[in-house]
């Protein structure tokens, strides 16, 4: 067999991708429009192919005679791996079901004909304020766009005048949704589909950036969700699934509990980004990483279920309130690195690296991946790091 991946996107979000998948003896191929993205001095070879770019990435695919076709951490690439991975007789996703899910207005539309809870909106090509829209807070957001970027939080007329140029320019088709904000608990599910079902899933707390923005600034798990939001979660997330014919790979879902209902947000047949599959390993032991590519290439995966109690465990995403110069106690960050419940801490950029605020996935500076005994252990400790990095803009 011809162990050849092909990894859509080369941000430092697919590097974790790309360095499992030369460890476990792939040729390893990336394809990304930017020719500075750090994944591609990782890979055997890289390309500049812009990952939308669908008869682009097949050809690209079939010259190289790729196994598989992975889209990690990115909705905008997968529908061009799904398209690839179909015309090739490849594993993945049904190109029609990628295209609802990584489309947000064909995605709102999909869940509100299927019956399912779906906040009221609409979908915009212009930043018109709608006549007659109500009371606030809205949301807008890029229909086709990733990482944040573009999301913002809206109240009244005025926010939509000065907002909603930018999450119009971010959309890849030009289009935006404008959808009634959800009020309550931000969560994700980060799993693997097994013959159509959640396989094994982490359900954990999205910690987010402050208002009106909504990036991901980290995960905690184990969950405060109530166990009758999880489950209607997973009920949900299976109907969709059975509907849309997902059987077998991983799944990242953001969706909002409002103490009575389960909102989704995004549900997206790929692996997600934000650390999502280290902190995935951390907590249940288990490599998501490593399946996501065995099922991408078409070789057996078997998620066996871990032993034990889960590890209480948390990602913080690390980033600046404020444009400015980064620093930090660097000091500290060589003691930090030493402390036994500091399993992972990468830094992206150097001291002193001019950075913007931390609003959307591409101005994060790095991450760090924290374990502790139990839930309020684990808070006190992203407190006592947070303190002790001294992370600032100068």
């Amino acid at each position: 067999m011809n162990k050849t991946l092909l990894v859509l996107a080369a941000s430092i979000y697919q590097v974790p991708v790309i360095l499992k998948a030369r460890a476990l003896g792939y040729r390893v191929l990336t394809a990304d429009n930017r020719p500075d993205n750090p994944g591609h001095a990782l890979a055997h070879e890289s390309h500049i192919v812009d990952t939308t770019d669908a008869p682009g990435i097949l050809a690209l695919a079939r010259k190289a005679g790729a196994c598989g076709i992975l889209a990690p951490a990115t909705d905008v690439a997968v529908t061009s791996a799904a398209e690839a991975a179909a015309a090739l007789g490849l594993p993945g996703t049904q190109p029609e079901a990628a295209r609802i899910l990584t489309s947000k207005d064909f995605f709102r539309n999909f869940l509100r004909e299927g019956g399912w809870p779906s906040p009221a909106g609409q979908t915009l090509t212009e930043p018109v304020w709608p006549k007659g829209l109500g009371g606030g807070p809205w949301i807008i957001k890029p229909n086709r766009a990733s990482g944040s970027r573009g999301v913002f939080i809206i109240n009244d007329a005025a926010d939509f005048k000065r907002l909603a140029p930018e999450s119009l320019a971010q959309s890849l088709d030009g289009r935006a949704v404008l959808e009634r904000f959800i009020g309550g608990s931000q969560h994700t599910l980060e799993g693997f589909w097994e013959n159509g079902r959640p396989g094994l899933v982490l359900a954990t707390d999205r910690l987010t950036a402050p208002p009106p923005h909504t990036a991901t600034w980290g995960h905690l798990a184990p969950s405060r969700l109530a166990e009758a939001g999880l489950a209607r979660a997973l009920d949900l997330i299976s109907q969709v699934a059975g509907r849309l014919d997902l059987r077998d790979g991983p799944f990242d879902c953001d969706f909002v509990w409002d103490g009575r209902e389960v909102f989704l947000l995004e549900m997206s047949p790929r692996l997600g980004g934000n650390a999502l599959a280290r902190l995935f390993e951390a907590v249940w032991g288990v490599d998501l990483t490593a399946a996501a590519i065995a099922q991408a290439c078409g070789e057996p995966v078997t998620l066996n279920p871990p032993q034990g109690t889960p590890q209480p465990a948390a990602v913080a995403l690390l980033g600046l309130d404020r444009a400015g110069r980064a620093a930090w106690d660097e000091e500290e960050e060589k003691h930090l690195r030493e402390e036994s419940w500091v399993s992972h801490l990468a830094l992206d950029v150097p001291p002193g690296t001019w950075t913007l605020p931390f609003t959307d996935g591409r101005r994060r500076l790095g991450e760090a991946l924290i374990t502790a005994a139990d839930r309020p252990q684990l808070e006190v400790r992203l407190d006592e790091f947070s303190a002790r990095l001294k992370l600032t803009a100068l």
